[in-house]
């Protein structure tokens, strides 16, 4: 991580909060679209549903992430950067989504309300997405999930090796993948309703 320490001056002038606003939800649309990051940008996504199953890509999940350990430190990731590494839960999402509600009451602008009921309806889905990554019925998944949420830092002991066979984890990726594509979908119709209000 980069981290920097800024100290703001008081502005000699207020801009208009509509204008504040304008300018949040493009740079917003602009980092999604054209960022300088693939990996943080709306498509890769889109990318990554398409590698968690069936796919023949170099990078698959099925290629990068065997049964074992590595599937399981991936797993754990899912639900980790989704669900605690600092994003409030949901990918940032039900953040995103109170400011847009905010700004819908300062500007009395009933389509950022609707944005905002959009945006934390993703955030409910991202969530989703972060739990059926390490599903409750392997016990071990539980535990993990448990400590994730306990901010422990100790990892479950994988009794008898990996909880998953070849099949289960086949089927584990299948479900991601259509969850991932779905949110996908859900991001695009989100940016472009964004995009529309600009």
């Amino acid at each position: 991580d980069k981290n920097r320490a800024l100290a703001i001056e008081p502005a000699r002038s207020t801009p208009p909060l509509k204008q504040l606003v304008h300018q949040g939800i493009g740079a917003c649309v602009a980092s999604l679209t054209t960022g300088k990051m693939k990996n943080f940008r709306l498509d890769a996504f889109k990318s990554w549903a398409e590698k968690l199953e069936s796919s023949k890509a170099a990078d698959s999940w099925e290629k990068i992430f065997p049964p074992g350990r590595l599937m399981y430190q991936a797993l754990r990731s899912v639900t980790e950067y989704i669900e605690y590494s600092g994003t409030g839960g949901g990918l940032y999402r039900p953040l995103f989504a109170e400011f847009l509600a905010e700004a819908a009451g300062a500007l009395d602008d009933r389509k950022l309300k609707a944005l905002s009921d959009r945006y934390a309806e993703l955030g409910r889905q991202w969530s989703a997405l972060a739990d059926a990554a390490l599903p409750d019925a392997v016990p071990a998944f539980r535990k993990a999930k448990e400590q994730l949420a306990q901010e422990a830092k100790v990892e479950p002991e994988m009794t008898g090796g990996f909880p998953l066979g070849d099949a289960e984890s086949a089927a584990l990726r299948r479900e991601l993948k259509g969850r991932v594509a779905a949110l996908y979908e859900g991001e695009v119709a989100g940016l472009e309703a964004l995009r529309t209000w600009l």
